[in-house]
């Protein structure tokens, strides 16, 4: 299994690593990371099947990074940490265990195993832990159903009780289904909901502007607005993606 090491504290990091080391051999250190920022990073480049996460850290402390991946990744978390008062905000983001500096060896193999039996019941059942692990959806047709690769959308556009699908190779078509239950079945993953009337996938962005209330530019050149309720989780969105 490939793990994470997200910790602001060098030794701490040092430390971890080195019990896993020794006590826990289906454990890989694939990489760490310092503070929220380099932690994004690092999931993004790395791809680990668990992350160990500090609470304090500069910038962005652990239980806002694992609330932001609970919405994103669904990555199993172990929090790691010297205080013992963040337990009930750790079960609210879904953390797997919450150990307790000095690190007791026997708390580490016990996390290790229930992140190792989720993985292997996910895996086994082929239940995805993200909408985005589903490339493929069905939609209402003409008089039966289309097959939509979820990949090549670049947006989702509300056209009254219809929603009008923007592709990447620049085709649209316009199903049956509103714009709200199409949020629910993409949600999760790069899909992001920017408007009322707007549903992009981040991998299409191309760049944001705070001009005239907060824009987006896709890659394929098309311009949508972002509206003010909707701003805030853009740009949280968008920095997981980016």
């Amino acid at each position: 299994m490939r793990a994470l090491l997200i910790d602001d504290e060098t030794r701490s990091r040092q430390n971890l690593r080195t019990l896993l080391n020794d006590y826990c051999f289906d454990v890989e250190v694939v990489g760490e990371a310092a503070n929220g920022k380099e932690a994004i990073t690092e999931i993004k480049k790395q791809q680990p099947d668990f992350i160990f996460l500090d609470v304090q850290m500069p910038e962005m402390n652990g239980i806002d990074l694992a609330g932001l991946l609970s919405e994103t990744h669904k990555i199993p978390v172990i929090f790691v940490t010297a205080y013992e008062n963040y337990v009930i905000e750790a079960i609210k983001t879904q953390a797997f265990y919450y150990l307790l500096k000095p690190v007791k060896i026997s708390e580490l193999q016990d996390a290790v195993t229930r992140v190792k039996k989720h993985l292997e019941e996910a895996k086994s059942s082929n239940a995805p832990s993200t909408a985005s692990a589903n490339t493929k959806i069905k939609l209402p047709w003409q008089n039966g159903f289309k097959v939509v690769d979820m990949a090549a959308i670049t947006c989702v556009e509300a056209d009254n009780s219809y929603t009008k699908f923007h592709f990447n190779n620049g085709e649209t078509a316009l199903f049956s289904k509103s714009i709200g239950e199409l949020e629910k079945i993409l949600e999760g993953g790069s899909f992001c909901r920017i408007h009322n009337t707007y549903l992009i996938n981040l991998d299409f962005l191309d760049e944001f502007s705070n001009q005239d209330g907060g824009s987006i530019l896709m890659k394929d050149g098309k311009r949508y607005p972002v509206s003010r309720r909707r701003l805030s989780e853009f740009k949280q969105r968008a920095k997981m993606e980016f």
